[in-house]
């Protein structure tokens, strides 16, 4: 479940991003991270994370940094996400037939 959840939340990243051409890439992050990532952290891990998306730079100049434009990444983000869905599908049809144990999540660490 995690491979899943990690290309999960770069999936919804790049999503968020392509819809959404005025979002914050904080606000973008944000939202990826609360439906792939956050159901597996504990409130502490949730929390910090949380904190860190305070820090990420601008959308304007996270697309400067790698080099790109608006235009140049939307094709890019669509091959992207397409190959995360590829992925996807392809790992939950290799374990659909595998019984994992839950996953212990502790909300407070326990002393």
């Amino acid at each position: 479940h995690r491979l899943v959840a990690a290309i999960s939340f770069v999936k919804i990243l790049f999503e968020r991003l392509l819809r959404s051409p005025d979002v914050l890439l904080r606000e973008a992050a944000s939202e990826a991270y609360e439906a792939a990532l956050a159901p597996f952290h504990t409130i502490l891990i949730r929390g910090a994370v949380r904190a860190g998306m305070l820090t990420l730079p601008s959308r304007e100049h996270f697309l400067s940094a790698i080099g790109e434009t608006e235009e140049s990444a939307a094709p890019r983000c669509e091959d992207v996400i397409a190959s995360c869905s590829a992925v996807i599908v392809v790992v939950e049809r290799l374990l659909q037939d595998i019984e994992f144990p839950v996953s212990d999540v502790w909300f407070w660490p326990s002393r």
